[in-house]
């Protein structure tokens, strides 16, 4: 499966993200460099895909390893 690492989890980069999970593009990778920030909003987006009826994974992280 294809995955789109967005960099930058404030809104404009959550946003993208929702926008690209709801075309059901790919998996999403938020890449962030405060702590724990895009790892909340990776869940916040992975429970709204889900609401949506989007299977995706979405993953947050402070560095680029996942991506």
């Amino acid at each position: 499966m294809a995955k789109i690492t967005i960099v930058g989890a404030g809104g404009v980069g959550v946003q993208t993200a929702f926008l690209a999970g709801i075309k059901n593009l790919a998996d999403i990778v938020l890449v962030d460099v405060i702590e724990s920030w895009p790892q909340g909003k990776a869940l916040d987006l992975q429970q709204a895909l889900v609401v949506a009826g989007v299977n995706k994974k979405v993953i947050g992280s402070n560095d680029y390893a996942p991506s």
